[in-house]
């Protein structure tokens, strides 16, 4: 483990970001699509190591 320093934004304040520099838009969305497609794929394999053991 770690030390992490976190920087809390408020909505507003993100979504201005947002809009104000698109780049950071696509590259937010780019990571949420690269954690859902890992997140899919181990409960696509935790689904099927359910189904051998039943």
């Amino acid at each position: 483990m770690t030390s992490v320093e976190a920087l809390r934004i408020r909505k507003e304040h993100f979504i201005k970001l947002l809009t104000d520099f698109p780049e950071i838009t696509i590259e937010v969305m780019r990571v949420l699509a690269d954690r859902l497609s890992h997140t899919t794929s181990e409960l696509t394999a935790a689904r099927s190591r359910a189904r051998q053991s039943e």
